[in-house]
């Protein structure tokens, strides 16, 4: 906060008889992202958290944001005995990935209270191959395997923020899904 007050991004006191500057007004929330099946299967939802800075007297919002999956998956270890056929490890099921996504977020204040934001960013695929037991098997039911490959994507969204005194929630449509979130607008 004192670096933007020293950069000049402080926006003016709207009191005309204040001689000082305020405080920039910064957000910072989380939201929820439902994950649709898209071509890079990432399963359940992820949770994003982000700070946004707002600035009235020019009507704009700059931020950041960060996404990732809700449950990760992680490498199962299977160790297979000595002349074990490689059948053992089981029946492939499907690829899923892990994901991280670096969103730079920017938009429009339509009014005090009705905002439209917009991101764009990279998004960061680990793939896994997923196994199901064969019946006969004892072992845990699902395995995961690490094929070591990384997909990096373009990713964007597109959201509406509406705020209510202190809080400011939001929706938005990205191409992994939809999302609801709330952010905790720390001046007023």
């Amino acid at each position: 906060l004192i670096f933007l007050s020293k950069m000049g991004i402080a926006q003016q006191n709207r009191d005309p008889f204040a001689r000082s500057v305020r405080p920039p007004d910064i957000g910072i929330g989380l939201s929820y992202n439902h994950n649709t099946l898209v071509k890079y299967k990432v399963p359940g939802g992820s949770i994003s958290a982000n700070v946004t800075y707002y600035n009235f007297d020019k009507h704009f919002i700059i931020g950041l944001d960060y996404t990732t999956n809700i449950n990760k998956r992680n490498k199962t270890i299977y160790v297979p005995r000595i002349g074990e056929p490689n059948t053992r490890r089981g029946i492939f099921s499907k690829i899923i990935y892990n994901q991280s996504i670096y969103t730079f977020r920017g938009g429009w204040i339509f009014s005090d209270n009705f905002f439209l934001v917009m991101g764009m960013g990279l998004e960061s695929l680990k793939q896994f191959h997923q196994y199901r037991n064969r019946p006969n098997q004892i072992e845990e039911p699902v395995r995961h395997v690490v094929t070591g490959k990384v997909i990096n994507i373009f990713y964007h969204k597109i959201g509406v923020m509406f705020k209510a005194k202190k809080i400011i929630f939001e929706a938005f449509y990205s191409q992994r899904g939809l999302g609801f979130g709330v952010n905790y607008f720390l001046n007023e």
